[in-house]
Formats: C-alpha cells, structure tokens, sequence
C-alpha cells in the first residue's frame, strides 16, 4: 500500500513541474501574479507531507533471518575444512617441487641431496653403509652407479659423486636469517617406491649443536623426524633448502644447510680421509722442519683401535718416514694414500722412539670396518678386552690431569713398556727419567699419546 501511494504521488510531483515549470518562470520574470505562485507553493508542500508520510519503511521481516548455533558451527567447520584443505594443498605442492632434488640409495636405504651441478650428492650415512661404488636411483626412477667422494667417522655427513645430467637438480639453499620465528616449513624425503613423503610443521629457532666433532646449527622444529626421513631436506614453501636431517648423537635433527659447504670441505681434507679410510690421525701443525724436534717424518696423534693402522701396528708417537720407499717429510706426502688403487698392501716404514719400525698397511678398499678384539667361534662372538690398566682417578693439576689423561683410560704403553698392573703402571711413572713420559692410553676406542712431564 506504502509502495504505491508513494508512487502515485511521485508521479504527480513530476507532472505538476513539467506541466507548469514554463509559467513558474514566466511568474519569476514577471513578478505579476503573485495568488498563483503562492498556489503553486502551497500544492508543493502538500505534495512533499504526503510523499514523506507514505513513503516505505523497513519491516522487520525484511532483515535477514539469524542462524542457528547449530548452522553457525556447521559454517565454521566448512570453513575450517577449505582453509585446511587448503594449507595441505600448498604443503604437497611444495613437497612435490622439493623431491625433484632428491634420490633413493638402495644400499644404505636413505634419502640423499643433490648438491651441486658438479654431480655432489649429500648424504647423511656413515662408513658402516656407505660403500666405495653404490647404486642411486634418481627421480625419474633411473638407476645409475656413484662413487664413495668423502666421508668421516667423526661427521654425520657424506657425499657421493656421479656424472653431471639434466635428469640432476641441484638444491637451492637458504640462510637461516631470512625465516622468522612460525614460518612453515616442510620436511621431504624418498622412499623405495619412488615416490615422497613430507610432514609440515613450524620453524621454531636454532641452537648450536656438536655431532661428532662438528658444530652445526640445529634447526628447531615442531615434528619429530622418523627414520624414514634421515638424509631428506628441510624445505621452505618455495622450495629452497634449508636444512639437512642427520643422525646426531642417537637422535634425529636438522642441520643448517648453510653449515654444510663447510662441513664438506672439512672431511674432504686430507687429516680426515686418513681417519677414514685406515684410522689414524697425524700432526698436521709441526713437520720434519721444526726445529724443537730431533724427529723426521710424520707423527702420528691418534689411532683407532680395530682399523687399518691399528691392524697394522702403528701406534700414536710414531713417525712415519716411507710411503712405499718415497720419503715422507710433510703431510702432504701421505696423498697417496687416500688416492683410488690396485695396490692391496702399502709399505710403511717409520720410527719409534728412535728405532726403525715397518708397517703394511691395508689399503683401504674394504670398508667393512675390521674389529680384530671380537673372536668369533661357531657363531658366538665375545670381546677380548686389550692388556692394560685403566685408571680410577686423577688428581685435578697433577701431571696426568694436565696431559690430558681422564678417569677411565686405560695405560696401554708408557715409553714403549706395557704396563700389565697398577703395582708396575705405578712403578714405570716413578722411575726417573729426564725426559718427559710418553703415555700412549686409550679412551672410547681412540689411541693418543700423552706427555707427562
């Protein structure tokens, strides 16, 4: 009723001034006729009281209607679903570009990266399961063979080598200062089948950590990594690498990518492929040169027990003098060794305390790490420990304190002597001597020599 009153009188206002808006401005020029402007004026105020009193007011019933709590839970959850199904379409997106870089290694059963377009692939595997040629299957489902590049016992990093293809593509890495605190994050790795598998969670921070003999930053996330994930990557949504997982200390973490071109030139050194492949160390900071050493060659620092050298009777306080009749003067002179060869047997010859010893080296073509303490007899192995004397104690700034001996050691030799009783390790320390004690014990499988002076 409101609606077509009011239309009505629209309608007439509208007839009303085109019909006489010509003699309205007659009336303005002329000025004459002033009983009929004043009709005009009081047919117009009629017209605009009747217009504002019919015009049409809202109704009640025109507001829309508000739900119910149910319906309004029911809308809430619909939108939670389309924002998660949402964020697990962006997560699988970028799980799906990140495990182009990946590859599968059958014989270690483990993720590995592809480095760098030289044909590096990163692996997060140790000796144990790291052979000198291994299989690597690519993204494509493609099975080609890589070489063992450089690894280290004391680092939870390895890398691989393969010829350079299109079929590789190498990471893109990421520094730790572009994320902030909640970014998401996405952690890929391959499996058998080829295909991937990721978990998403939140960037939370890093914090230094040592694995093995390595700083890193651990990157703090909000998932546990299973052990599906060990060599995978940690990625950003666009795709770039931010951390490698690596087993550290018996547990599962990632690393910094960042830290690892560091990490890799430090086990592709010389001092660590000599760890590796026969289980020794040397000093690489004094040679034959020094002139507050009456020795030539090179000292050897640290022996692994169970490895190649210790096989082959080197102990720490040696100084190896030929490698295969060419004379060793510096560090260097060792490259031979961590070289690819034929050779099953390298010949040593050195000094100890002044008397010609000669060694034969395994070559290190074997990787299966030799454990010579375990006899194995119809199946059953049982260790026989190695003759010494471990020590109870030390007394903080004795002499064994400050040549670095610890509770525990065990004293294998003291000048060379081995000592087979405490009554006779006491004895060989109280014996005078001008000269320093050269101390040779053993702590968690590691050999190293100790002054006492």
């Amino acid at each position: 009723m409101g609606q077509s009153v009011y239309g009505c009188l629209e309608r007439l206002g509208r007839h009303v001034v085109s019909r006489y808006s010509s003699k309205i401005v007659d009336v303005r020029n002329q000025l004459t006729d002033r009983k009929y402007i004043a009709l005009l004026a009081a047919v117009a105020g009629i017209i605009l009281v009747l217009g504002t009193w019919a015009r049409p007011r809202p109704r009640q019933d025109d507001a829309p209607p508000m739900p119910s709590p149910v319906e309004s839970m029911r809308l809430q959850r619909m939108t939670q679903l389309r924002n998660i199904q949402g964020m697990t379409n962006l997560f699988l997106d970028a799980a799906t570009h990140a495990s182009r870089h990946l590859v599968w290694l059958p014989d270690s059963r483990s993720t590995a990266l592809i480095w760098d377009i030289n044909g590096t692939v990163l692996a997060a595997t140790s000796k144990l399961n790291l052979p000198e040629i291994t299989l690597v299957n690519t993204a494509e489902q493609l099975q080609t063979e890589a070489r063992r590049g450089a690894i280290s016992p004391t680092s939870p990093l390895g890398s691989l080598r393969v010829g350079t293809d299109d079929t590789f593509q190498p990471v893109q890495q990421v520094s730790l200062d572009v994320l902030s605190m909640g970014d998401w994050l996405v952690a890929v790795a391959k499996q058998e089948n080829g295909s991937h598998t990721f978990a998403p969670g939140v960037y939370g921070g890093s914090s230094p950590v040592l694995c093995g003999e390595s700083n890193f930053q651990e990157i703090a996330y909000t998932v546990n990594f299973s052990e599906l994930m060990l060599g995978g990557g940690l990625f950003d949504l666009n795709g770039f690498l931010v951390g490698v997982i690596v087993r550290c200390n018996d547990r599962l973490i990632a690393i910094a990518a960042s830290d690892v071109p560091a990490e890799l030139k430090k086990i592709e050194s010389l001092e660590s492929q000599l760890l590796a492949r026969y289980g020794f160390r040397v000093d690489v900071s004094v040679t034959s040169e020094d002139t507050k050493n009456s020795w030539q060659g090179v000292r050897v620092t640290e022996v692994w027990v169970g490895e190649a050298a210790d096989l082959a009777g080197i102990r720490p306080g040696d100084h190896i003098t030929e490698l295969n009749e060419t004379e060793v003067e510096m560090v260097d002179d060792l490259f031979p060794l961590v070289l690819p060869t034929t050779q099953e047997n390298i010949e040593l010859r050195g000094r100890r305390r002044g008397k010609k010893v000669n060694f034969v080296l395994s070559s290190g073509n074997d990787t299966t790490i030799a454990a010579p303490a375990k006899q194995m007899v119809s199946g059953i192995g049982f260790d026989t420990p190695r003759k010494g004397v471990p020590i109870d104690f030390v007394i903080p700034n004795s002499p064994a304190a400050r040549a670095g001996l610890q509770s525990n050691d065990v004293v294998l030799w003291i000048d060379d002597r081995s000592p087979v009783s405490t009554r006779n390790l006491l004895r060989l320390l109280n014996s005078s001597s001008k000269t320093a004690r050269q101390v040779v014990a053993e702590r968690n499988g590691r050999m190293r020599m100790y002054e006492l002076q």
